[in-house]
């Protein structure tokens, strides 16, 4: 019988975050307790999806916007709760893509408060409405960077 590999040290229904609805951005993740800077929050398995098969059959569904580009055109889905982080122009949560392990690591990148939201940056041209954006403008606090390229869409893992 074969090693086993541990992928995941927390899982949903984690003691350190929970899935929560909420009315602006749908279904996110949210910390039970606080959480130090560089705590490692999750270890999602991928799905890899051939370059191929994401031209013919992934790219105008709404998988589009769950998948993350490898270097030469495939691309991977993450599983697990690797799809839950809602996006925020200032991120507490930093991730690394290993795209020959089909892997994405997930990082506390702040210390993070008790009730507080993990976001991950999706980047500056996005694909949705941003709530936080429009409720910075409003509040008069908004900043454009129309140079930047949509982060799923520049992303190039190895």
């Amino acid at each position: 019988m074969g090693s086993l590999t541990l992928l995941s040290k927390h899982a949903v229904g984690s003691e350190l975050y929970e899935i929560r609805v909420t009315e602006s951005a749908g279904r996110g993740l949210f910390a039970k307790k606080s959480i130090s800077s560089g705590t490692l929050l999750h270890m999602a398995p991928c799905i890899k999806v051939p370059k191929e098969e994401y031209e013919k059959h992934c790219r105008h569904t709404v998988f589009e916007h769950f998948l993350f580009n490898c270097s030469n055109g495939d691309m991977l889905l993450a599983l697990g709760i690797g799809s839950l982080f809602n996006h925020n122009d200032m991120p507490n949560v930093d991730y690394r893509v290993d795209s020959a392990k089909e892997i994405i690591t997930y990082t506390s990148c702040t210390d993070i408060q008790s009730g507080e939201e993990l976001n991950i940056y999706y980047g500056s041209k996005l694909w949705f409405n941003d709530v936080n954006k429009e409720a910075d403008e409003i509040d008069g606090n908004s900043s454009e960077d129309s140079s930047e390229e949509t982060f799923f869409n520049s992303f190039n893992v190895t």
